[in-house]
């Protein structure tokens, strides 16, 4: 967007397959002449099967780097406008880490709220994310965002958060939906007058953001219900794809989030404790 002010991504034609993370050798075929990022659109142009938000986040990094750029001569204009953009989720990361200190500052010590973000920040997947490029960091602390923003009755910040998490990856959806299911108990135990201004500060931008997407994707595709994504085959042996999500190097669960194996053994100790006296919801 900032190089060639279009939506569009250059491509080269693949030529042989690709191999994908695990080893797996992808074929040529499945990628239609394009590569694993997208798919040829309607106007025979190539298009990120990505959704726009943090793009848009990313764009103003990405213009700073072309500026350096200009003053850097002994390093590509390529080069620092993605060491530019490559600083966008550290910065998400420690802001959601900030954020969940002041959340849990809200019920508990200092002391305690402070090792609540240290963990999170260490000893979640959020520490791998901050230093890749894709969109769970940002996602991650709009859904917070959100979350605050309602136990602070201000419905129209977080009806802006979910937008652009809509608007940022369109499954998280998933997660907005629980999110506006605190929002009606809210409404609903702080008994407003009227309770026409809270739904609309709420709704309408969430509605933006999901009819942008849904606008881009038409203009991408010819249709609003095409993402961009190709199907996947469920073929993996069950206890296998068990065995990879769990504890596989690669990809488990409870290796990039250890803190799950404390969740899981205090869970007993959890639910026998006492209530906080304050309450979300």
């Amino acid at each position: 967007m900032v190089n060639t002010r279009s939506f569009a991504i250059p491509v080269e034609p693949l030529i042989q397959g690709i191999i994908e993370p695990r080893g797996q050798i992808l074929p040529v075929e499945l990628f239609e002449g394009g590569d694993s990022y997208g798919i040829w659109g309607r106007d025979g142009l190539y298009y990120a099967k990505y959704d726009l938000g943090w793009s848009l986040i990313a764009a103003p990094l990405c213009f700073l780097g072309l500026v350096a750029a200009q003053f850097l001569p002994a390093f590509t204009e390529g080069y620092i406008s993605r060491t530019a953009i490559m600083f966008l989720n550290p910065l998400l990361t420690a802001g959601t880490i900030a954020l969940v200190f002041y959340m849990a500052r809200q019920f508990y010590p200092t002391f305690l709220a402070a090792t609540v973000g240290v963990v999170y920040g260490l000893g979640t997947i959020a520490w791998y994310y901050a230093k890749t490029a894709f969109s769970e960091p940002l996602v991650t602390l709009l859904l917070l965002a959100a979350i605050y923003a309602l136990y602070e009755s201000n419905y129209l910040v977080a009806g802006i958060a979910l937008a652009v998490i809509v608007l940022t990856r369109q499954t998280v959806i998933l997660l907005v939906l629980p999110v506006l299911l605190l929002a009606s108990i809210r409404i609903h135990r702080e008994k407003p007058v009227s309770i026409f201004k809270p739904v609309v500060c709420l709704l309408l931008p969430l509605v933006a953001g999901q009819m942008s997407v849904w606008s881009y994707n038409a203009y991408r595709f010819g249709n609003p219900f095409e993402y961009g994504y190709r199907g996947v085959g469920w073929d993996t042996p069950f206890l296998l794809g068990l065995y990879s999500l769990l504890l596989s190097p690669g990809n488990g669960l409870l290796i990039f989030l250890p803190v799950l194996i404390l969740g899981i053994t205090g869970w007993f100790f959890f639910i026998k404790g006492t209530a906080p006296e304050k309450e979300w919801a």
